[in-house]
């Protein structure tokens, strides 16, 4: 099936966004009775992010598809001691499944074991759990391969020589730390004439990351790029280069492609964007969960990939149809 952004619908506001719709799949008792239909949470990282509105904007649509009544929930911050409760309280409802990007992939394993114990199917999206035995399936772009793509494209702009700040998420995040590491092996392995400063971390809020680059400039005024590893990270980035009068004159490229940064993209704040494809992750995490719930195969893993958008590009349909969208219209 083509995916198409443009054709999703998802409402925002409440912390708990429940969907009801008619359908067709359903658990059956043991006398061959139809009960309820099958029912799905999905929570997301962290309330609002354009790219967790595309993910449940394409969980939805599967959803729809296969008649699944589905729920969608998020936390007001990155934070796993808000986060945690809502998978708790998800944990239940007793859904057939749950959908979850962790905000801690290892501190919240405890309680993805009380799903497991309660029968629930475990789905991750976005950010990799990697013990083993925990997930019935997990979906998510291929973040080294992300990383690697940031850097080429931040050296085809910026040029072979300079200073390069990481901006990364947390050490606990393991989609941050990937791409920060697929971006720095590709610096080391094929750009020497690029200095690496050490990484740092925003703990996804944009007001840290601006406090991170502002206070990088005044130790390094010589700074000549940015790889930001996700939509807060980068948008914290963009303002502390403007507030400094160095837009543009800092290369700066970012994970993501929310609205806000494509028209900073447009406006010249930030100079290229690399664009998962989340709502490619929603429509895989429902048929993952969907086939683990019902007893057809499963795909453990599944990679989507990554496009990079520049003001070259950006009005190519084959590169703006992956554009993250605030709503699903």
């Amino acid at each position: 099936m083509k995916l198409n952004l443009r054709n999703i619908v998802v409402p925002l506001g409440a912390l708990s966004l429940a969907f009801a719709m008619g359908g067709c799949a359903s658990t059956t008792d043991a006398n061959g009775g139809e009960d309820a239909p099958l029912s799905m949470t999905l929570i997301q990282g962290i309330k609002g992010d354009e790219f967790y509105i595309a993910v449940a904007c394409g969980a939805q649509e599967k959803a729809d598809e296969l008649g699944i009544t589905l729920n969608v929930q998020a936390g007001e911050k990155w934070d796993a001691t808000i986060q945690t409760p809502i998978l708790n309280a998800a944990i239940a409802s007793a859904p057939d499944a749950i959908l979850i990007a962790s905000n801690d992939t290892q501190g919240m394993i405890p309680t993805f074991k009380q799903a497991i114990e309660q029968g629930i199917k475990l789905v991750a999206f976005d950010q990799i759990v990697v013990e083993d035995g925990i997930m019935d399936a997990q979906v998510a772009s291929d973040s080294v391969e992300g990383g690697k793509l940031g850097a080429q494209e931040l050296v085809r702009q910026m040029g072979e020589t300079g200073k390069v700040l990481v901006v990364s998420l947390t050490p606990a995040i393991p989609g941050g730390e990937q791409r920060s590491q697929g971006f720095e092996d590709e610096i080391k392995a094929n750009h020497p004439g690029i200095t690496l400063l050490e990484r740092q971390y925003s703990n996804n809020d944009p007001v840290k990351a601006a406090s991170i680059v502002s206070a990088t400039l005044a130790e390094h005024p010589d700074l000549t790029g940015v790889f930001a590893v996700n939509l807060m990270s980068g948008d914290g980035a963009a303002t502390a280069l403007k507030s400094a009068g160095l837009t543009g004159k800092v290369t700066l490229v970012a994970a993501d492609a929310s609205p806000g940064q494509v028209k900073a993209l447009e406006d010249g704040l930030v100079q290229a964007l690399i664009a998962q494809k989340p709502f490619e992750e929603g429509v895989v995490a429902v048929q993952q969960a969907y086939n683990a719930i019902t007893g057809a195969p499963v795909d453990k893993m599944t990679t989507t990939g990554w496009v990079v958008v520049n003001k070259d590009n950006i009005g190519d349909p084959e590169v703006s149809k992956y554009l993250y969208k605030s709503d699903c219209s």
